[in-house]
This record gives C-alpha cells, structure tokens and sequence, in this order.
C-alpha cells in the first residue's frame, strides 16, 4: 500500500490578503477547507502543516492536521521559494515519524474550491502516467502566442512565444494552460533530488475553471466568498459533483461588480489615481466580458453541430435508401445469373453428349475400317 504524505504550507506574514490562511471564509478559517478536504481524500497517513505561526498551528491542529515543528524564519520570509519549504516539511516529516514516504501531495491553502474528486484523480493519473512529479492548472483565456505580450529593457513591445508562422486567431494557437498551484505531487526520489518543478516527465492535471481559483488578493477572496454564499457552488467533500447555476452566478457578479465600475469611472473623470483592487476589478469585469463572449460563440458552435447533426442524418437516410435500392438491384442480378448459368450448364452438358456420341461413332468406324484393312 501507498505511504503519502500530505503537506499544507501556510506561512503568517501573507501580503496580499492579511492573515489569509485563517481568515473567515463563511463558516470557518480558510485553512480548514483545504484540511477537511485532504481528510476527505482517505490517501493519506498524515497530514503536516508547515507554518511560521503559531496562531495557524494552533487552528489547523483544531481541524485534524498535523503540527509538530515550526517553520525556520529563513523558510518563511517573502525570498524563500516554495519547493525549498516543501523539501523541509518532507524531510522534517520522515524523521519524525521515523518512515519512509512513497510519495508527497502538496495542498495549497489557498485554494478552497478544489474538489475531493481533483486530489483522488490527479493521483491517480499521477501513478498512471508514471510522472516524477505532477502540477495543476486550467486551459489559460490568453496565449503567449497571440495576445501575451512581454515588454523588454528597451521597451519594445513583443509578443512573450513566436513560430515560424504567424498566428491569426487564438484558437489556432497551440495549446496553453494556466497553473493554479492547487496540487503538487512528487516521487520521494523526486523531492530529494531535483531542485526545479518542470521536469522531463512532470504530469499536467487540467482541472475546470470554477475550481481553479488561487486566493492572492482581497478580490479573490471576495469572490470566492461570494460564490460559495450567494449561489449554489459549494465546496465538495464528497465525489459526488455540483454543477454550479451559471445564469445565477452572472446576476450576482454583476450586481456587485458595476457599483464599483461606477466609482472607478467617477476616479477617471477627477483623474483620481486607481489603487490595485480598482485594477483587478476592471480585471474581473474584462475577463467576465471575454467568457460571456466565449459562450455566445460556444451556443453558435453548438447550433452549427445542431444543423450538421440534421443534416448528416438527412444524408444517412439518403444512403441507406440509395444501398437498399443497390441490394434489391443485386439480388435481382444474382439471380439472373444463376439462371444464367444453369443455361449454360445445360447448353455444355448437351454439347459435351452430341460430341461423346460423334465420337463414339467416329472410333467404330475407324475399328471397323481397321478390320477390314486387315483381312487385305
């Protein structure tokens, strides 16, 4: 049986969200979601809590998780990279419980809306695929290919990856995806030896868009608030799944998206300058338009496919009239030819008796006509 290691990294000193790990998130602390769902999952042995806070320790204990160490100052300032924190809360783990890990899964407290369903398949495909180490993401709404672009020292304004040929529209761009950082996975070795995420054999776990959502701003958390109060998405614990009410969902962001765009247009005309929430709500209000636009163009794709699928039955009729005809015209045909050839047969038999009987006659007469020659 699989020994797994589940890591939650949750450090205090969180800059775009203050205290966002145990923030109040309807009911309970952010952290907790991510706690109950690991739980939920049934893969793992323990589930260790990497933080610097003792506030965190103290919640995330409340919930079920593991707290026996606390992060190094070092791994907990805003320069110390992720996979660096991970390695330490692996390491620290093996030693504690004196075992040996098969594999680690890392679940980011940051993402509450992630099913239990995501944690269970992307293991899965994980072994599957026999990956070193896995990361998670959603098909990206813009590509480096057509309209991402890069500003460099100069600045000259370019587009972030080019090919040989231009590309005119994005759907004929190769395909790009955005990470989430929701889930990592790793071989022990993996972890131990290897100091970079992107490998040659790292795996790609795609999840949906309503469950991609990474809290790094008060926006998002918002957001996130919004939707798992006011419609009927709901954080899974369970692998059963919600489908979430889009038309609902549309209403409730825009009633309270265009209050705000109001103020912000109101901040343009006194040429106030914007702040950073400012930004990301024109942000979410643009990115809002580019999906009602994705799904206008989606209903039209589906009512072509409607017509063709019309169409292509209308066709199939068609032929099978057309081959029926064809079988009825070849049964006809088979059977005059077999009349046919019992003809023939009959017409070979009767040559093949008038020739035996010349034959016959012919032989003796040359027997008589040899008698007789002998007799002389």
């Amino acid at each position: 049986m699989d020994k797994i290691l589940c890591t939650i990294c949750a450090r205090g000193g969180s800059k775009g969200v203050k205290n966002k790990n145990i923030k109040m998130l309807q009911e309970k602390p952010l952290i907790a979601y991510t706690i109950e769902q690991a739980k939920q999952s049934g893969l793992f042995e323990h589930i260790v809590i990497s933080t610097d806070s003792d506030e965190i320790a103290k919640i995330a204990s409340k919930y079920g998780a593991e707290v026996f160490f606390k992060r190094d100052a070092k791994m907990a300032s805003d320069t110390a990279g992720k996979l660096d924190v991970i390695k330490d809360a692996f390491v620290k783990s093996e030693e504690y419980y004196n075992t040996t890990f098969d594999y680690l899964i890392d679940l980011d407290a940051t993402a509450p809306l992630r099913d239990v369903e995501d944690i269970v398949n992307s293991f899965k495909q994980f072994k599957e695929n026999n990956n070193d180490n896995l990361i998670t993401a959603m098909p990206s709404r813009r590509s480096p290919y057509f309209n991402l672009v890069e500003v460099d020292k100069n600045a000259k304004v370019s587009l972030s990856k080019t090919l040989d040929s231009p590309i005119l529209r994005r759907q004929d761009a190769p395909k790009s995806y955005d990470m989430n950082a929701s889930i990592y996975i790793w071989k022990r070795e993996t972890i131990l030896t290897k100091n970079k995420l992107f490998l040659e054999n790292t795996g790609l776990y795609v999840m949906p868009e309503e469950r991609f959502i990474d809290i790094d701003s008060e926006l998002d958390f918002k957001f996130v608030e919004f939707l798992i109060k006011n419609s009927n998405i709901k954080v899974q614990y369970s692998k059963k799944v919600v489908m979430m009410d889009k038309t609902k969902v549309d209403d409730m962001l825009i009633s309270m998206i265009t209050p705000k765009v109001k103020e912000i247009e109101e901040k343009f005309g006194n040429n106030q300058p914007l702040t950073q929430e400012d930004i990301n709500t024109l942000l979410l209000k643009s990115q809002y338009n580019h999906i009602n636009h994705l799904d206008l163009k989606l209903n039209e794709v589906t009512a072509d496919v409607a017509s063709l699928k019309n169409d292509f039955k209308f066709l199939e009729q068609k032929v099978e009239q057309r081959f029926e005809t064809f079988e009825q015209r070849f049964e006809t045909f088979e059977q005059r030819f077999k009349t046919f050839e019992n003809k023939m047969e009959v017409t070979i038999q009767k040559a093949l008796n008038k020739n035996m009987m010349l034959l016959i006659v012919a032989m003796g007469f040359f027997v008589t006509l040899s008698k007789i020659i002998d007799k002389f």
